[in-house]
């Protein structure tokens, strides 16, 4: 794919994000340390987005996108192009990705799903061991339960 195709399709996620809510920055040179292509950011979430046309995030990319996220209590998030090129069809990555393995900790992600519950902050590790979140502070509302991982390429 080229970087004109590849940007192209970072501009219709960013379009998608922004007609839900969002307000988004594209990381110019996203291709260096933090994989992140663009930043998503609603009161109380903050998504790190890798745009990914094919929906192919090789290994390296993958963990990196999920350890940085991890610094800030960001989302790390996988967008890809919906059924035949229609639409942005997200995905949240829970983890490292697993080599040697078709199954990948991920599970879709709607953009309103944060949303659905007011009262939880978006950080990973809210109320993990019992006590506030260390992103908000928090303690009043449970960690969101997570679906069964989804195959990916």
């Amino acid at each position: 794919m080229s970087y004109k195709q590849g940007r192209g399709f970072e501009w219709k996620v960013r379009n998608d994000l922004e007609e839900n809510g969002y307000a988004v920055v594209r990381a110019a040179g996203s291709k260096g340390k933090t994989k992140i292509d663009l930043i998503a950011l609603k009161p109380g979430q903050a998504l790190f987005i890798q745009a990914k046309r094919d929906g192919t995030l090789p290994p390296g990319e993958w963990d990196r996108l999920v350890d940085v996220a991890s610094w800030v209590g960001a989302i790390p998030i996988l967008a890809v192009n919906g059924p035949h090129g229609r639409g942005v069809v997200y995905t949240r990555l829970l983890g490292r990705k697993r080599r040697g393995h078709r199954i990948q900790p991920c599970e879709p992600f709607r953009l309103d799903a944060l949303d659905d519950d007011p009262g939880y902050c978006g950080h990973e590790l809210h109320g993990a061991d019992g006590g506030p979140c260390p992103g908000c502070g928090w303690d009043s509302h449970p960690i969101p339960t997570t679906a069964t991982p989804e195959t990916t390429r």
